[in-house]
């Protein structure tokens, strides 16, 4: 059965604390209420008990067992019946009186009875149903189902129905998915996969121990191998078209179930079951190795960037000494031009005074290494980078499948033409170009006139590209066919059709207007609004100033001054703090916070091992420590193993 930890289903925990804001909210008689428990309820205890019934099933939805109840409930609610005292009791003597309770509220909450026709479990097995066309989980099934039921006013069933219920109906769903791949499948297909699973002679593992392994770090050191990892993966089949229908949410959760098994729990499986997770983990590996060579690329170009402008910044350090005393001759040769008279005399001491200094040649050499070290431009020093991974980039354009998101595709173009001419050795080509997608500083470099003809650099176009297409890879402009991280973030949005159906309930919710006219009326008002309150406060407001030529500018804000009573208590805190061992530490915040809930069986179902939450415990601490399942285990004072604490990371944590 599902954990209950795991869903939203509402219920008392043995140690539970009300808190008096939630008390207050839930647990507060109406005045319309305590009127109707006064001329329907006869005697001070039902009273009571019909009032605490009411207010526990308008937060449940459903009667817990009247022993669950917390006592400071029950308080709570005495404290508001004006006829009700101390010796007030909330019980029942008689079952029918219960029942009896039971019915008035159902009857004044307009509540539908489960259980008391078909109508209420058809509906939730629809819910359920629906859910799991996009879900796997079997929780996230309970979640919305009982989302739906509450919606349309049905009384919640017992947690062990839904339980039930989102299992049965997962597991028909799932068949149904398996058995529809399957039945597409190729025999070549099936034989591709049934040789993953098999141990060759040759190698100490399967090839499906391979497919579950992450490519390696994404970094250019790394390419030859997440190239040949990523080639691996594309030969052993693109199964794009048998996924389309399954949402993705389901996709991901049956590649980690896939994940955490290995080959001899993959035979154990009926074939359609196995053939899937196998199809489903292969999909997901190779979007996984597209988006690892996508980071490197990226990754290489921003590096390139990085150490071309640190070196540009590193040789203005230097040159500013060869800068100098191009200014002291400059300003020599300006003095004498204002001290004599333009004659033969001043034109032989200006030379004389170039050629002490090195001759012309060499001070226009050095006139020009100072512009382009003043000019900013750290383009130019690219190529000393850019030729070392010129191979490698366009062996990564390559493979990736690069597409625009926009219906701008000047950049895409240009990606082509530099494909093109890949393997031309020529310093500029002559072609004509769409470059409105780089900036001024990158035309110029590219960009060449010899006379009547435009040449273009192509080098400088390389790089422009190269460059260009990793930034807008990051901005999400640009998408790579089969990724996962870097895919067409259009195919998540939701069809306009389908907007406009839930566009006034999300306007009503929001609270904003339903129409343009009237939004763009609140958001300048808005704007209005938030201008007056700076302009009345500006006075007050330090960090914010207005410039002469009235552009608003906000500082960065100085440290905060921490009072002396702040750092009395902070050495207080630390003098009177015990110390405390890690395992102590985890043991206490799950007592109070139920932390090592949330981890279980991939499948969703309880656990099925011995003290799970010990379990639990000790693998975040092998693993949360760094040390590792083995070298814990024997640190552990307990007879649990390195290879326990290993089979649960994989098979219990995601």
């Amino acid at each position: 059965m599902t954990s209950i930890h795991r869903t939203v289903y509402p219920h008392f925990n043995s140690d539970q604390k009300i808190k008096a804001r939630e008390m207050e909210s839930y647990y507060s008689l109406t005045e319309n209420e305590l009127n109707y428990i006064k001329e329907h309820v006869r005697g001070d205890d039902l009273r009571l008990s019909f009032a605490v019934l009411l207010k526990v099933f308008q937060r449940f939805f459903y009667f817990p067992p009247l022993d669950a109840i917390p006592k400071n409930i029950i308080d709570h609610i005495r404290h508001q019946l004006p006829f009700a005292s101390a010796k007030t009791a909330f019980h029942y003597e008689h079952e029918s009186a219960l029942h009896r309770h039971r019915q008035r509220i159902y009857e004044y909450l307009n509540v539908k009875q489960w259980g008391n026709n078909k109508a209420s479990k058809h509906f939730a097995t629809q819910s359920a149903y629906q859910a799991a066309q996009t879900m796997n989980q079997p929780a996230d099934i309970i979640n919305s189902v009982i989302e739906s039921l509450r919606k349309d006013n049905y009384e919640l069933p017992a947690f062990y129905q839904l339980s039930r219920l989102a299992k049965k109906i997962k597991l028909l769903v799932n068949r149904n998915i398996f058995n529809d791949i399957h039945k597409q499948l190729k025999s070549e297909q099936m034989e591709v996969m049934d040789d993953l699973l098999k141990l060759k002679t040759d190698h100490k593992k399967t090839g499906y121990n391979g497919l579950k392994q992450f490519p390696k770090k994404p970094t250019i050191s790394n390419f030859k191998e997440l190239i040949k990892h990523h080639d691996w993966l594309i030969s052993l089949g693109n199964f794009e078209g048998y996924l389309s229908g399954i949402s993705k949410i389901k996709l991901q959760q049956f590649s980690e179930q896939a994940r955490s098994l290995d080959a001899s729990d993959l035979k154990d499986l009926v074939p359609a079951k196995r053939y899937c997770l196998i199809i489903f983990l292969i999909a997901q590996s190779q979007c996984r190795a597209k988006d690892a060579l996508a980071t490197t690329f990226c990754k290489t170009m921003a590096k390139m960037h990085k150490k071309s402008i640190e070196k540009l910044n590193e040789m203005q350090e230097k040159s500013s000494e060869k800068t100098l005393g191009l200014l002291n001759v400059f300003s020599d040769i300006l003095v004498d031009c204002k001290e004599q008279k333009p004659d033969l005399s001043l034109l032989n001491s200006i030379l004389n005074k170039i050629d002490s200094n090195g001759g012309a040649a060499s001070l226009h050499e050095d006139c020009e290494l100072a512009k382009a070290y003043n000019s900013k431009n750290h383009i130019p020093l690219l190529c000393e980078f850019y030729d070392k991974k010129r191979k490698t980039l366009f062996r990564l354009l390559e493979t990736l499948h690069i597409k625009s998101t926009t219906q701008n595709d000047c950049l895409i173009n240009a990606m082509e033409i530099i494909l093109e001419n890949e393997k031309t050795d020529s310093e500029f080509i002559e072609i004509k170009i769409d470059l409105s997608f780089t900036t001024r500083l990158w035309r110029k470099m590219i960009v060449r006139k010899d006379k009547e003809k435009i040449f273009i650099a192509r080098k400088y176009l390389e790089m422009c590209v190269f460059s260009h297409l990793s930034d807008d890879l990051d901005s999400v402009d640009l998408f790579i066919e089969g990724a996962e991280e870097f895919a067409d973030t259009r195919k998540e949005l939701l069809d306009w059709s389908a907007c406009l159906t839930m566009l006034d309930e999300h306007c009503k919710h929001v609270n904003i207007p339903n129409n343009a006219k009237e939004f763009v009326s609140l958001i300048k008002g808005n704007l209005i609004s938030a201008a007056n309150n700076v302009d009345e406060k500006y006075h007050d407001i330090e960090e914010f100033i207005i410039d002469n030529k009235g552009n608003p500018v906000l500082k960065k804000r100085g440290p905060k001054i921490r009072p002396p009573s702040a750092t009395w208590l902070l050495k207080e805190i630390r003098q009177r703090m015990p110390e405390r061992n890690i395992i102590d530490i985890l043991c206490s915040t799950h007592h109070y916070t139920g932390w090592a809930n949330v981890f279980g069986p991939i499948s969703g179902s309880d656990p099925k091992i011995d003290n799970p939450i010990e379990r639990y415990i000790f693998t975040n601490f092998a693993y949360g420590s760094c040390m590792g399942p083995e070298q814990a285990a024997q640190h552990i004072r307990s007879d649990i193993t390195g290879h326990m604490l290993s089979w649960t990371n994989q098979r219990h944590v995601r």
